[in-house]
């Protein structure tokens, strides 16, 4: 029977009413269907299964994107029917959709508390509804009870990599040791295969593992979202690229690499395409000639207020326009920040890639002939792998936004300096090393850092040393934070002051203190402010602790800019060496501890020896202005002459 022929007026029957919204529905008229339920239910409200087409009313109306109707449509469907657990899930989705995350919330508790799921007939649904909550109490900061329903999820259906993926962070972000802790059917060997490559970062100082995550990242996440072709074709080497593997370096183009070089891939997913004027000489390390400039694109959800653009956004500035051209390729929120507002004044063009499909974002690189593209995404929150996927450049590299190993072959390389990532580890690095001469991070050198705010104003003694990290808390662990306690110990009246990101990692680290018989007191927690008074909140502080196996990165540059000395302890993996790439650019080899022993050691001779600890601060001084760490137009020539010489070579 065709749509047409169907009849117009209300039918008793539910079976007929279904029937009929369901061939308007496959003719594709919603609002068609939207109309039959209404009539129908202005007929028959009354009728034993009305809730049944209430419910369906509100799909429709989800459908049709009017979140308010649907959620009014779920409301009545579960006045008739209050044991109706789909309707209460769908409520609580079209709540969100509204932006009311609260009542969502709410709505889901309700359905939790009632019961109305049986996890013994219907695990499933339980899972889905737990794992909202979940999903929706991280989002509001809630970190706690999205831990507790996390754990009834997975107690219910151990075998869910994502939500255990979720579990593992929120414990990290609370400082709950030990992190890894099985429980019901969930094993260790699970929670590690879980672990997302940030929180892999923060876990494990075994470069290996982190090279694993990533290839897990890679075959679960990104080849399924592939066309097939292109994820057949993902980590094949093409036949010009078994010759070796070549690292690239500012000063001397491109070299041999040594003995690891058997381990590298440098495969495309499909062809690399031609740059649309690649018949042209790109200028390379000889200036002024004429030369077409180098088309750089730099590929980002961050141009923001975030990391990554705080510290991109001068060397951008910076960028030699005789040599360059720079297209940001962009899918940022628009937070209405300076620093968005430099980014895009800066750039030669910027160009929103967020309501574009991968395909359509490939072809929009590719058309505007890119010589090299630049993520400054990696494997962190709002990365477009498929992007990189499609080739849309001839040259395409990996810098700051992921401290490791992306694990995808279509990225050639990752911007590095040699204490950051020694050719010891570059067996773990998918990518090829274009190393820079003097240290891989930029800064914004033009921040002005105000007056030290006074210690009482921060709630710090007037008197003692003042440890400080404020590096992001998911970042501590049990054997650093043992080390802080030793530190604490050993120096009287000393305090830590570290950031308050919420208050179970507040109330876990002052009871793991305690533990320490450390007087939970002499920890001091900082919120979070604006970036300006953050900078001058470095001037109250005497010595930052950093963190291993993940390390400051922008932490490390702000404090380092505010003068603040720091200092650190590299490990194995590129996350836990990134302060030691700062330290060593400045010529502070002092403050680069040789392993977590000798970490304490030099913290407590300077929280003990005044007059070092002041001689230490007045060399930062001396360096900030005179070493390459904050030269960022030094920096900007440096990167131009490595890409110049890599894309000539590829």
């Amino acid at each position: 029977m065709s749509v047409e022929a169907l009849p117009t007026a209300p039918a008793a029957d539910l079976a007929a009413l279904l029937a009929r919204a369901e061939a308007l529905q496959s003719a594709g008229d919603t609002a068609a269907v939207v109309s039959v339920y209404h009539g129908w239910l202005a007929h028959h409200g009354t009728h034993p299964l009305a809730h049944v087409a209430w419910f369906n009313l509100g799909v429709a109306h989800a459908t049709l994107k009017d979140p308010v109707a649907a959620a009014e449509a779920y409301r009545k469907a579960i006045a008739l029917q209050p044991a109706f657990a789909e309707a209460h899930l769908n409520l609580g989705n079209q709540l969100e959709q509204q932006g009311r995350a609260a009542d969502a919330i709410a709505a889901w508790r309700r359905a939790l508390d009632a019961g109305i799921i049986d996890g013994q007939t219907r695990p499933a649904l339980l899972c889905h509804l737990l794992n909202n909550l979940g999903r929706t109490l991280e989002n509001a900061r809630e970190y706690e009870a999205s831990e507790a329903m996390l754990e009834r999820s997975l107690l219910c259906l151990p075998d869910q990599p994502d939500v255990l993926q979720h579990w593992v962070h929120l414990r990290q972000r609370q400082c709950r040791w030990p992190v890894y802790e099985a429980f019901g059917e969930v094993t260790l060997a699970m929670m590690v295969r879980a672990t997302s490559p940030l929180a892999m970062l923060a876990s494990s100082d075994d470069p290996g593992l982190q090279l694993y995550r990533a290839n897990v990242f890679l075959q679960n996440k990104v080849l399924p979202t592939l066309p097939a072709g292109l994820a057949a074709t993902a980590g094949v080497k093409p036949a010009a690229a078994t010759a070796g593997v070549k690292t690239a370096t500012a000063t001397a183009g491109v070299k041999p690499a040594t003995a690891t070089a058997g381990v590298k891939t440098t495969a495309a997913v499909g062809p690399a395409p031609a740059s649309a004027a690649s018949t042209t000489a790109i200028t390379g390390t000889a200036r002024g000639q004429e030369h077409r400039r180098l088309k750089i694109g730099y590929l980002s959800s961050d141009f923001c207020q975030h990391a990554v653009a705080l510290l991109m956004v001068d060397l951008i500035e910076r960028h030699d326009r005789t040599r360059v051209e720079i297209t940001a390729f962009s899918w940022t929120r628009d937070d209405g920040s300076a620093v968005r507002d430099r980014i895009r004044k800066a750039v030669t063009s910027y160009v929103p890639i967020g309501h574009l499909s991968d395909d359509e974002a490939a072809r929009a690189i590719r058309d505007r002939g890119i010589d090299v593209l630049i993520d400054l995404q990696g494997l962190t929150s709002g990365a477009r792998p498929g992007i990189l996927a499609r080739r849309p450049a001839p040259v395409q590299a990996t810098w700051l936004g992921f401290p490791g190993t992306t694990g995808m072959p279509f990225i050639d390389y990752v911007i590095a300096d040699r204490f950051v990532l020694p050719e010891s580890l570059t067996p773990y690095f998918i990518e090829r090393p274009l190393y820079l001469p003097h240290c891989f991070q930029p800064s914004d050198t033009r921040r002005k850092v105000g007056p030290a705010p006074s210690r009482a104003a921060c709630g710090l003694p007037s008197n003692g040393v003042i440890y400080c990290s404020f590096n992001n808390n998911y970042k501590f662990d049990r054997p650093v934070f043992a080390s802080w306690m030793r530190i604490l110990d050993s120096v009287p009246r000393s305090v830590l002051w570290l950031l308050g990101d919420s208050r179970w990692a507040e109330a876990n680290l002052r009871r793991e203190a305690e533990a320490h018989g450390i007087d939970p007191a002499r920890l001091v927690f900082a919120p979070r402010i604006a970036p300006d008074q953050y900078l001058a909140r470095y001037g109250a502080a005497d010595l930052f602790l950093d963190t291993r196996p993940f390390s400051a990165g922008t932490t490390a540059s702000d404090a380092l800019w505010a003068g603040l000395p720091l200092l650190t302890c590299p490990g194995r993996t590129f996350a836990s060496r990134m302060a030691g790439s700062l330290l060593q650019t400045l010529g502070l080899p002092e403050l680069i501890a040789a392993d977590p022993d000798d970490y304490v050691a030099r913290a407590i001779a300077l929280g003990r020896e005044p007059a070092r600890l002041a001689a230490v601060k007045a060399r930062l001084a001396r360096a900030r202005d005179a070493a390459p760490l904050f030269d960022i137009a030094r920096l900007a020539r440096d990167l131009e002459d490595a890409l110049a010489a890599m894309v000539s070579a590829a």
